[in-house]
């Protein structure tokens, strides 16, 4: 079974833990006989994670961070979406798994692999998702819990030293994400508690699976093998 992971560069600094949850998922992948490919997108000052023996490819592509109020190209990334579009075009027949969708990066990935006929799954913190300081925080330093009011989040984003986005761009952030989790055939987050907000921010139920960090291997592969049989 062919396979193509992806990990996320976050927000800095230091690595993104999308690296540790793909590397994590690279063995148990390996050793059901999956062909994996592993392409983590990290921040050009990190470390890049050190990839398990029996890739196929391990090609770490490097980028810029962003500062926080350029939301638009904080969650923008063309050269890994044409990466991925030319290796589907070369091997149709691929699933697709990225960690960390909402932690920079593009949004477009999964979208992207279902329009060209490849399965696509995703792993995900709600947090990440919701809020684009990843953390649903708000500028007093209280849970924030309302994800669905641009100017809300414009004034929170430009607190302190930061200036603010564009409304349009918080806007625009969110439904390019809502909009690639909707193209999944299974989305992995750690608690009922995620589920549940990001089946408010429009996620259909149906694509979310709860899963802790010790059963998503098990619990991903499972979606793969069930996306694999025959309709």
């Amino acid at each position: 079974m062919r396979t193509v992971l992806f990990s996320s560069p976050g927000g800095g600094p230091g690595p993104h833990w999308s690296h540790a949850c793909a590397r994590g998922l690279a063995r148990p992948l390996l050793a059901a006989g999956h062909e994996l490919h592993w392409f983590p997108v990290a921040g050009a000052r990190d470390e890049v994670p050190a990839p398990p023996p029996g890739l196929a490819t391990f090609a770490a592509r490097l980028c810029r961070r962003q500062p926080l109020h350029r939301v638009g190209a904080g969650c923008g990334d063309l050269p890994t979406e044409a990466l991925l579009a030319r290796d589907l075009r070369d091997h149709p027949d691929t699933a697709v798994v990225v960690c960390g969708t909402g932690a920079r990066g593009s949004p477009n990935l999964p979208w992207l692999a279902e329009r060209m006929g490849s399965p696509a799954f995703a792993v995900v913190r709600a947090a990440e998702v919701l809020c684009a300081r990843g953390d649903l925080v708000d500028a007093a330093g209280a849970a924030c819990t309302t994800t669905d009011e641009p100017a809300r989040c414009r004034r929170c984003v430009g607190s302190g030293p930061w200036r603010r986005p564009a409304l349009a761009e918080l806007q625009n952030r969110r439904e390019q994400l809502v909009a690639g989790l909707q193209a999944c055939r299974a989305v992995f987050v750690s608690a009922v508690g995620e589920a549940t907000s990001l089946e408010l921010a429009g996620v259909p139920r149906r694509v979310l699976q709860v899963a802790p960090p010790e059963d998503l291997p098990a619990a991903l592969g499972a979606a793969l093998a069930a996306a694999r049989r025959p309709s």
